[in-house]
């Protein structure tokens, strides 16, 4: 059964697994590895996560998205394919832990846009 929280996740719990989705990714990664901890605590078996962003997304905006895009195109890559890739997690956790180390007070927002505004102005 797919159950959404009303922010930016959605579940699934099927007879063999669970499967958690991310629509995206917390810009503090030490946020982010705390509600994965919650998540891993509070389903016994542990379910597989996975996190869907676009190069659209506040986060990825900040840091390259600019690039990158040019450089899938020119690849062949469409802009609604898929792309799955150890260098790209490595990727975002570094992109995290860079904001973090100039974020000194966190101020809490109802959207990435205006997290980033509030917390990682340009």
């Amino acid at each position: 059964m797919w159950q959404a929280d009303g922010h930016h996740s959605l579940s699934y719990r099927g007879p063999d697994r669970a499967l958690l989705l991310f629509a995206e990714h917390y810009p503090l990664l030490e946020v982010e590895e705390s509600a994965l901890d919650q998540v891993k605590r509070a389903f016994p078996d542990t379910p597989d996560v996975i996190f869907y962003f676009s190069l659209d997304d506040a986060l990825m905006k900040a840091f390259a998205s600019d690039r990158v895009k040019p450089v899938l195109s020119r690849m062949g890559m469409k802009q609604d394919e898929m792309v799955t890739s150890a260098w790209i997690t490595r990727s975002v956790r570094h992109v995290q832990k860079k904001i973090a180390s100039k974020v000194i007070f966190e101020s809490k927002a109802s959207s990435a846009e205006e997290w980033f505004e509030r917390n990682y102005p340009r």
